[in-house]
């Protein structure tokens, strides 16, 4: 369950980033890496709930109280949610991934900040081990308090930093790690540079390093496959203040693949984008012509960046009638 679903997530930000570049200005201080991210990560990605829902432009839209309602009427969710003690308008600060590799062979480290009940959710795990015929093992390893679940791939191991965060791998070395010192080396150089486009207080944001299966890819596009090898590292980000707020860049080896790719996206991915047939008939048409009018492309260096704000207004005339 998680192998798949990281490996769709990231899979989803790469390509929206080799294809639309749609990125949000502003003056951006690098993100300081997180000590519990494994120096070998190649994606990372932040959420912050509360953050989110608890912006103007949300509310203002009633999409608090649409999913509220979503949450109240769903039992499955209502059921964890009482298990676990969790409120998620409330406790969780933040969600965050880091992996390496995709598919079942795919390395995870998920941290979940807020305020949290290690017994209850302990417990929770335990129940569900039980329910599952697939009982939870807890143990002790350098002096940490872990939980193992047993897969039909890797254990996924979890632990707790007190009642501040819970967190959950599938390489138990890693997760002591973070449950003792954290990790004493940085993430490597190409992912550090896609976090330097990211200030760390984004509603949403993402990075990752371009990995040869991404590489592998972009071989099979042949408008792609000439700047495969030449590209090292994205990250995108989302926020919602008194509008809606998109960032992606791009980082490429040289400043002419930068430009290759602006051009592409110009001139040949907007275009499609355009003509396509559109399910929302002329309306949708029209919608997507505004989006692209908004968008700003730019190629600086070794870096391609566009960017989109959506206000209020912007978001009525998108929106079907």
């Amino acid at each position: 369950m998680f192998n798949g679903g990281l490996g769709t997530l990231r899979g989803t930000f790469f390509w929206a980033i080799a294809t639309s570049g749609i990125l949000w200005s502003g003056n951006l201080q690098a993100v300081e890496p997180d000590p519990l991210i494994p120096p070998d990560s190649e994606f990372v990605m932040s959420l912050r709930p509360r953050q989110i829902l608890e912006s103007a432009f949300l509310k203002a839209q009633g999409w608090d109280v649409l999913l509220k309602t979503l949450l109240a009427t769903n039992d499955t969710v209502q059921q964890v949610l009482e298990t676990t003690g969790i409120d998620p308008f409330r406790d969780i600060e933040s969600f965050q991934v880091a992996s390496r590799g995709q598919g079942p062979e795919a390395d995870f480290m998920i941290v979940v900040r807020g305020k949290l009940n290690p017994k209850k959710i302990s417990k929770a795990v335990e129940e569900q081990g039980e329910n599952s015929g697939a009982p939870v093992k807890k143990f002790k390893e350098k002096g940490v308090t872990l939980w193992e679940l047993k897969t039909p791939g890797p254990s996924i191991f979890i632990g707790f930093q007190e009642n501040k965060a819970v967190m959950a791998s599938n390489k138990k070395e890693n997760l002591v790690t973070c449950l003792t010192d954290g990790f004493k080396e940085s993430v490597n150089a190409d992912l550090r540079t896609a976090l330097e486009k990211v200030d760390g207080k984004e509603g949403m944001w993402a990075a990752g390093v371009i990995t040869e299966q991404a590489r592998k890819g972009m071989d099979r596009q042949d408008d792609l496959r000439p700047l495969a090898d030449k590209m090292e590292s994205w990250a995108a980000s989302f926020d919602m203040t008194d509008t809606m707020k998109f960032a992606m860049d791009l980082y490429a080896k040289d400043a002419a693949t930068a430009r290759a790719l602006k051009d592409l996206t110009e001139n040949k991915f907007f275009p499609f984008l355009k003509s396509r047939p559109n399910r929302g008939g002329e309306g949708g048409k029209e919608r997507m012509e505004k989006v692209m009018k908004e968008l700003k492309l730019e190629a600086k260096g070794k870096s391609v960046s566009a960017r989109l704000t959506v206000d209020a207004e912007m978001l009525k005339n998108l929106l079907p009638q």
